[in-house]
């Protein structure tokens, strides 16, 4: 039974820290989204390793990422399944755990 999203936000409300959201929001937004795998990750320690910003920098790209680039060409929750095959996915992210992505 998933939980309202208000109630999510409420949580990151009350959160004392980003341990807290780590620890207890992180498995209530995997069961919102039916997730088998979530969790949270902060831009201000990406931004901190120099390695993660150049992964970022084509992630979030929307020359690189098919997704992206959908979504601010339609501005709409979107799918990656409808802009792009599997196997152009895996040239966005090479990570096996990574095929199934919703923006």
């Amino acid at each position: 039974m998933s939980i309202p999203l208000k109630l999510l936000f409420e949580e990151i409300y009350r959160a004392k820290d980003q341990s807290s959201l780590r620890s207890h929001l992180a498995p209530r937004v995997g069961e919102y989204f039916a997730a088998k795998r979530s969790g949270i990750f902060f831009f201000d320690q990406i931004l901190a390793d120099k390695n993660l910003q150049k992964v970022l920098k084509v992630a979030l790209s929307v020359e690189h990422n098919p997704v992206a680039r959908y979504l601010t060409e339609r501005h709409t929750p979107v799918h990656e399944g409808l802009v792009t095959s599997p196997k152009a996915w895996a040239i966005v992210c090479p990570r096996p755990d990574h095929w199934h992505v919703m923006a």
